[in-house]
Order: C-alpha cells, then sequence, then structure tokens
C-alpha cells in the first residue's frame, strides 16, 4: 500500500514538473506560505477563507504549469462538493479534515487527512473532474494547501450528487432536498450539520 501512494505521489509530481527543465531549480525569495498574502486573489465566505496563487504570481510556478490555492476552514464547515478540469493534490497543513469522494459504483470513501506528521495521512489526490467535498468536522481550525497541475484553476460546483455523499453533508447544505436553485446559486460554505463545539471539544453526539 505504501509503494503504491509513493508511486501515485511521485507520478502527480512527474507531470506537473514535466514542463520545467530538468537543469535548472526554481526557489522563490520568501517564504511560499508568505506569497499567499500578496497574491490578492482572496475568497472568503463563512467558515472558509481561499487564498489562490496562479501561475504568474510566483515565481518559476509558471516554467512548471502549477498553481495553488491556501485553504482556512473553522471548526464545523464544509466546503460546497465539486469537481475540478484538473488534477488536485491537497495537503494538510495544520488541523484535520475528511475528504468524501464518491465513485462510480455508489460506494463511498472518507480519508481522515491529519496535518503532516510522520503516522499520519496528511493528503489526498483528486483526479480530473473526480467529485470530492472537503469538511472540518473538529472544533479547531485546519489549514490546507491544495496544488494544481494548472497555471489557472477552476471548479465546478456539483450539487446534484449530493445524494451521495455522506447525510450530513446533505443536510447541511439542503436539508436533504435538492433543487435547481442550488444550481444557480452556489452555497460555496455551509455548516456541518449537528456539529456542536465547546471549549474546543464537540459536544453532540455525532463525532467524526
Amino acid at each position: 500500500m505504501a509503494r503504491s501512494t509513493f508511486a501515485a505521489v511521485a507520478l502527480t509530481l512527474a507531470c506537473c514538473l514535466a514542463a520545467a527543465q530538468a537543469q535548472l531549480v526554481y526557489t522563490g525569495p520568501e517564504s511560499f506560505i508568505n506569497s499567499f498574502d500578496t497574491a490578492g486573489n482572496l475568497l472568503t465566505a463563512k467558515g472558509a477563507m481561499i487564498s489562490l496563487i496562479t501561475a504568474g504570481e510566483v515565481y518559476g510556478s509558471n516554467v512548471a504549469g502549477l498553481s495553488a490555492a491556501l485553504i482556512t476552514l473553522e471548526p464545523c464547515t464544509i466546503l460546497e462538493p465539486h469537481t475540478h478540469p484538473h488534477s488536485e493534490f491537497a495537503y494538510t497543513l495544520s488541523g484535520s479534515v475528511v475528504h468524501s469522494t464518491p465513485y462510480n459504483n455508489l460506494t463511498l470513501f472518507n480519508l481522515t487527512a491529519n496535518e503532516g506528521t510522520a503516522d499520519a495521512r496528511g493528503f489526498a489526490i483528486f483526479p480530473s473532474n473526480q467529485l470530492h467535498v472537503t469538511y472540518n468536522p473538529t472544533c479547531e481550525s485546519a489549514q490546507i494547501l491544495s496544488v494544481f497541475c494548472t497555471p489557472y484553476p477552476s471548479l465546478n460546483f456539483f450539487p446534484y450528487a449530493q445524494s451521495l455523499l455522506p447525510k450530513e453533508v446533505t443536510q447541511s447544505y439542503f436539508d436533504g432536498s435538492v433543487s435547481n436553485k442550488h444550481l444557480a446559486n452556489p452555497i460555496i460554505t455551509a455548516k456541518l450539520e449537528g456539529c456542536k463545539c465547546r471549549k474546543g471539544d464537540r459536544t453532540d453526539r455525532k463525532r467524526r
């Protein structure tokens, strides 16, 4: 399992860097994370803050055809289920999040990604056009670094697939019922149904 995971990561990074010249190594003059503060592409929604860096905003990323997003999720917050026309590598910098992905046979795969420690699963890879939802079921903020193998990332909201996702996700967004208005007006974020916090701990019975 470890060998296959390593192979998947290596293949993803190799595809992203294929356009770069092999004899050169690019590095920025400052912290990569700090670059998000000056990128200027900031999206704020209830319970979340997303800062985007496109290929032209970090030295060297345009050569490799890369872009990235720094996502901060407050406690009990869900990001709208969506797809990308390109692959995504999501790494949990701090806290703990859950990634949910329905497969073609209608089974559900949940991955709890913790901050990058030696014994934790700290990342997830989503192939292009793979529906996924990410949420923070804890009472502490979480931060995710997502890297995209494209100069300018994009996404598509996909509410009609909510029936394939966890019940707390569908209940949080649509009260269990999806209509055309949800497709026309994406919510972006929602509060995780049943998630209640007190002094940094969950007080409800749905501990996930």
